[in-house]
């Protein structure tokens, strides 16, 4: 498990600033996070940018045990210039699936 405490602004590759759509409840604070939609998309920027596999890996192990939008994660690679490699994530996606 990763704890981030960035100092900001949150960015999802070149996406500056993100606004975390995720939040824990714990007694009465709010604690706000990515999503797993945004943990994967943050994980695929590794792989994009820095063919970090490792990180693909970890966005796929995310889309095993959370709901994703896997509509969302494409449109946002598509602004990373990242087609081909998400075509490959999908790929690997599909056979979570199965």
């Amino acid at each position: 498990m990763y704890v981030e405490f960035p100092s900001g602004p949150v960015a999802i590759g070149n996406k500056v600033p993100v606004k975390p759509e995720g939040e824990l409840k714990v007694q009465k604070t709010v604690i706000q996070m990515l999503s797993p939609t945004q943990s994967v998309m943050d994980r695929l920027s590794a792989w994009f940018h820095w063919d970090d596999r490792r990180s693909l890996i970890h966005a796929l192990w995310i889309c095993e045990k959370h709901p994703v939008s896997i509509d969302k994660i494409k449109r946002w690679a598509a602004k990373e210039n990242a087609d081909e490699k998400f075509e490959q994530f999908l790929a690997q996606y599909k056979n979570l699936r199965k």
